[in-house]
């Protein structure tokens, strides 16, 4: 805490502008290169997992060197799901469908450069987070898997101020660890988010 209040007080020393704000997001996740989850209940067959809804809140702030440049660090929590369906043929007319996926809840801190143009503007940099808990599920039954704490990975965005204060914007994050091991599920998240400062 201490850290940080130095570092905001050196930079209104130098006369970078700052703001404090709420960012949230909704979109879609998956984690790329999982493994097919075994189905438990039948045998060899496997259940191959797809996007799933994602969401993200959390605070940001902006160091504005100028009115082109800004640094942006964030700390937000994020969801991440991916699901899939085993189908099983049981009839002429109707087949069943068991459920699976993965549910993963992570702490995160984005740290973009932001250039902005007019009222549009593009981000990118670095993302490092906590992976704080994780499941796999196949219709009642869950797991747990050894979780990785670690994640880190690039984030890219886009968007325009829609006033002085609101911004509105899409942003990718790709993760470079593993979720988990043994998994080999890399999260990535696809989002439109809102700032408010």
């Amino acid at each position: 805490m201490r850290k940080a209040i130095i570092a905001l007080l050196f930079a209104a020393s130098i006369g970078i502008a700052q703001d404090f704000g709420i960012r949230s997001g909704l979109g879609a996740s998956a984690l790329r290169g999982h493994k097919a989850i075994q189905s438990l209940a039948f045998g060899p067959n496997a259940i191959r997992l797809y996007p799933n809804f994602s969401a993200s809140a959390g605070l940001v702030f902006a160091f504005e060197a100028n009115e082109f440049f800004s640094i942006v660090p964030e700390l937000q929590y994020t969801l991440y799901q991916a699901k899939g369906y085993l189908v099983l043929k049981t009839g002429m007319d109707s087949d069943d469908l068991y459920e699976a996926g993965v549910i993963l809840h992570s702490l995160e801190l984005p740290i973009l450069m932001r250039f902005s143009i007019g009222r549009a503007y593009v981000e990118a940099g670095p993302q490092v987070g906590a992976n704080l808990y994780a499941k796999l599920y196949q219709g009642n039954e869950l797991k747990k898997p050894d979780v990785n704490i670690l994640a880190f990975g690039p984030s890219v965005g886009t968007g325009i101020k829609i006033r002085n204060n609101i911004l509105l914007g899409v942003r990718g994050h790709f993760g470079l660890l593993e979720y988990a091991k043994k998994m080999n599920g890399h999260p990535w998240t696809a989002q439109i988010g809102v700032s408010v400062f």
